[in-house]
């Protein structure tokens, strides 16, 4: 009996891991504002402009610079100042 559920189980495990098709995403992250950094702000232009996430990053001491991090493909990557690809697997959150 136990043999059973352990075999099912590990074939449902089997099943749902090979189903969850793997997407090889780019993240990218573009500078919004060198200067200055209001997070509500900086989050709700990084989500509108690019359906990305916002967050200020020092970039000097005491200097807080506006970062959008958001997913990027090759097909419509833009060539911009301030636009980096970073590779890293795809996010499950």
């Amino acid at each position: 009996m136990a043999k059973s559920i352990s075999s099912c189980l590990l074939i449902l495990i089997v099943v749902i891991t090979v189903g969850v098709p793997m997407i090889d995403a780019k993240r990218c992250e573009k500078v919004l504002d060198p200067n200055n950094c209001d997070l509500p702000n900086c989050r709700q232009k990084c989500l509108q402009q690019f359906n990305g996430n916002g967050r200020c990053q020092e970039s000097t001491p005491g200097s807080y610079a506006c970062m959008c991090f958001y997913n990027c493909s090759s097909d419509n990557e833009e060539v911009d100042e301030g636009l980096t690809t970073a590779f890293a697997p795809s996010p499950y959150y």
